[in-house]
């Protein structure tokens, strides 16, 4: 039950986080999820998350978007869909390593 609480409220906050920076709201349901052991279904609940809060932004945004952006989403809608089938083949330990690299890669481009 706390676990489900605990979930609950860090998805509002992934939320918010997601709504102002456009990225974190995959960030912070992954970690949570880590933290409350549902390290097996993490991954593939993220990629859930991710692609709703995705669109809500862009509905939302105060930039408009021109064609070319339409490609961009359109090449990682197809993109995700690829990652969640290789999701499934690749170990646990390595998706961990990936999402290390990607989350202190986008860390250190935020402060140069």
């Amino acid at each position: 039950m706390i676990k489900k609480v605990f979930l609950h409220i860090f998805s509002f906050f992934g939320g918010v986080l997601n709504g102002m920076l456009g990225v974190g709201a995959g960030s912070v349901i992954l970690g949570v999820m880590y933290a409350c052991g549902e390290e097996q279904r993490a991954h593939a609940s993220v990629f859930a998350f991710v692609i709703p809060l995705c669109i809500v932004s862009l509905l939302f945004s105060p930039v408009k978007t021109d064609s070319s952006m339409l490609w961009i989403i359109a090449g990682c809608c197809l993109g995700s869909v690829v990652g969640t089938l290789l999701v499934k083949k690749v170990s646990g330990k390595l998706l961990k390593a990936l999402f290390a690299l990607v989350i202190i890669y986008s860390g250190i481009r935020s402060i140069i």
